[in-house]
C-alpha cells in the first residue's frame, strides 16, 4: 500500500517525507512542522538506548550513589556508556523507564532515581526491602535532553545499619521517544491462585489496554523493560514469570515462604499487538494469597 496526498488538484504519491505548501512540495528535513501557532511532531527518528547492571552491587550508604557496573543493553545497539550512564546522542523530549531489584539481610527502605548530569529528574521511586523478600522498584521520568547529556541511576538506603544488594540483570534503564506508550497495572483485590502456574489479574491504569489478563502492546519497541513485583503469602516457595504471546521470556528467582514479596525484570523486544502477562507459581497445597499492591509495567 502506498501513501498519497491531495495537492488541491489531484492525489500525488508520496515517495519521501514531504508536505504541500499550497504551491509546491517541500521535503521535511526535521521531525516537526510549524503550523503557524505551534510545532507539530511529524515523525520520530529517535533510537532508544539503555543500560543494565552487569554485576551485583552492595551498599549501606544513606547518601545517593551512582550505581556502578552499568553496561550497554545488548538489545539497544548504539548505546554509548560513560561513567555508568547513557550519553545522549540526540536532543529533544524523552521518556525514561527504569527498574531495580534489591535484597537485604534486614529491613530497609530503598530509593531509586534517574539523574541527568548529576541532578535528579522528578522524584525517586521508593519501597520497603525486607530480609524475607526481594523488592522490585519501577518508575518513569520525563525530560528534555541535549546532545552529550548523561543519564544515570542513583540509589540510596534510608538506614546504613545493614547493606542492600542491587541485583544484576534486573536493574536497568531505557530511554525512549516521548510518545512511546507505557502499560501499567496493579492488583486491587487479594487473589487466591490455584496450584501450579496461573495468570495474575491486574487492573490497568488509564491508557493501558488489556485483553483478558494480558497487556496489549500499543507500539513496537526494540527492547522494552518488562518489570513485575508481587506481594504474597505461601507456606512454601513460589515464583513469578513473564510471558509474551504465550512464550516465557523471564522467570524470577524463588520467592520464599510466608509473608514475602518477589519481583523480576527483563528487557525484551516487542511488536505492536503483542500480548504480555504475568503468572504466579503456587507450590503449596495450603493457603496462598497474592495481595494488593502487586504490579506490572511495560516501560
Amino acid at each position: 500500500m502506498s501513501a498519497h496526498a491531495w495537492d488541491g488538484n489531484s492525489y500525488k504519491k508520496v515517495t519521501q517525507r514531504a508536505y504541500w505548501t499550497g504551491s509546491e512540495w517541500k521535503n521535511i528535513t526535521s521531525s516537526h512542522l510549524w503550523t503557524g501557532t505551534e510545532w507539530k511532531l511529524l515523525f520520530s527518528s529517535f533510537t532508544p538506548t539503555g543500560i543494565v547492571l552487569g554485576a551485583n552491587f552492595q551498599t549501606s550508604t544513606v547518601a545517593t550513589v551512582t550505581i556502578p557496573g552499568m553496561i550497554a543493553n545488548p538489545g539497544l545497539p548504539g548505546t554509548v556508556v560513560q561513567g555508568n550512564g547513557v550519553v545522549s546522542g540526540t536532543s529533544g523530549p524523552v521518556r525514561i523507564g527504569f527498574t531495580g531489584h534489591f535484597t537485604t539481610s534486614s529491613n530497609n527502605t530503598a530509593y531509586l532515581g534517574v539523574y541527568k548530569n548529576g541532578t535528579l529528574i522528578g522524584t525517586e521511586s521508593a519501597g520497603s526491602v525486607n530480609y524475607n523478600g526481594a523488592l522490585q522498584l519501577m518508575g518513569i521520568a520525563n525530560t528534555t535532553l541535549a546532545v552529550g547529556d548523561v543519564l544515570t541511576l542513583g540509589y540510596r538506603n534510608q538506614s546504613g545499619a545493614f547493606a542492600t544488594t542491587v541485583v544484576a540483570n534486573r536493574t536497568m534503564m531505557t530511554i525512549s521517544a516521548e510518545d512511546q506508550p507505557v502499560a501499567i497495572g496493579g492488583t486491587d483485590i487479594d487473589q487466591t491462585p490455584p496450584v501450579g502456574w496461573s495468570d495474575i489479574v491486574f487492573t490497568p491504569n488509564p491508557g493501558t489496554v488489556m485483553d483478558g489478563t494480558s497487556f496489549v502492546v500499543q507500539k513496537s519497541h526494540p527492547s522494552a523493560i518488562l518489570t513485575a513485583n508481587v506481594n504474597c503469602r505461601s507456606d512454601n516457595k513460589s515464583a513469578i514469570r513473564i510471558l509474551v504471546n504465550g512464550n516465557v521470556v523471564n522467570t524470577s528467582s524463588d520467592i520464599g515462604g510466608y509473608d514475602v514479596r518477589g519481583g523480576t525484570a527483563v528487557s525484551c523486544p516487542l511488536t505492536a499487538g503483542d500480548k504480555v502477562k504475568v503468572q504466579y507459581n503456587r507450590v503449596s497445597q495450603f493457603g496462598t494469597t497474592i495481595y494488593t499492591r502487586s504490579g506490572f509495567a511495560i516501560l
